[in-house]
């Protein structure tokens, strides 16, 4: 259990226990005892919900973004958890004047769980909307940002101080290219990774003639990838 779900359990846990106490401590009249406990009942469930939430949030989200998503969905749990607290205290105080009848608290308990539990479901689902989107991009976007960080890896790497400028222009159309991959693409990304081994080891044995047509050829490969990706726009 990570260190932010045991404080968000401890913080439900103290607040149940207050609730409990002062429910149950202070002395007063309840005109109807099953309405109490009724009352007191949905305070108590909207804390357990709390605590499912929580795990959602906390126990199943992997990355920091995925819990920053998993913010409106603890908004939405916490604001239930308000409104039947605030209406538990006032059946609670009304019952020690007027017997409150038992439907009353049920009726309440009902609706607000009801509909809590739609909203939690909602931001769940848009939660896990916006991160599936995330992962697909993500992996739309591996390749390049990947072959990215290794053309980079080639600048002044050769003796030839005009070939690295020629490394250099290279390095700089694979920045500025079009980072989004597509299944009409695979073709054209094999031959660019396929030739990017072949240039890199040219370059690094100094096979400088060798590594001048593997950069001409690669600079078409790269030209040919963007041309793709913008007749798939």
């Amino acid at each position: 259990m990570n260190k932010g779900l045991k404080i968000y359990f401890a913080i439900v846990a103290i607040i149940a226990i207050m609730f409990s106490v002062l429910a149950f401590a202070i002395p007063f009249e309840k005109k109807n005892f099953a309405a109490f406990i009724t009352a007191y009942i949905g305070v108590i469930v909207a804390l357990l919900v709390q605590c499912y939430v929580g795990f959602l949030v906390f126990k199943k989200s992997t990355t920091l973004r995925s819990k920053i998503y998993g913010i409106p969905v603890i908004r939405v749990s916490v604001i239930y958890f308000i409104l039947q607290l605030i209406t538990s205290i006032l059946l609670i105080v009304i019952n020690i004047f007027v017997a409150v009848p038992v439907f009353i608290p049920v009726v309440i308990l009902v609706i607000l769980t009801g509909l809590a539990a739609i909203g939690v479901l909602l931001t769940i689902g848009a939660k896990d909307i916006i991160e599936s989107i995330e992962k697909e991009e993500k992996a739309k976007t591996e390749f390049m940002n990947n072959f990215k960080i290794e053309v980079e890896s080639l600048e002044n790497k050769s003796s030839d101080e005009a070939f690295n400028k020629d490394i250099h222009k290279f390095v700089e159309k694979v920045k500025y290219s079009d980072p989004m991959s597509a299944n009409e693409l695979v073709d054209v990304e094999s031959e660019i990774s396929t030739k990017y081994r072949t240039l890199k080891d040219n370059i690094l044995s100094d096979k400088i003639d060798d590594a001048k047509k593997d950069l001409i050829e690669i600079n078409d490969l790269v030209d040919k990838r963007n041309r793709l990706c913008k007749l798939n726009k």
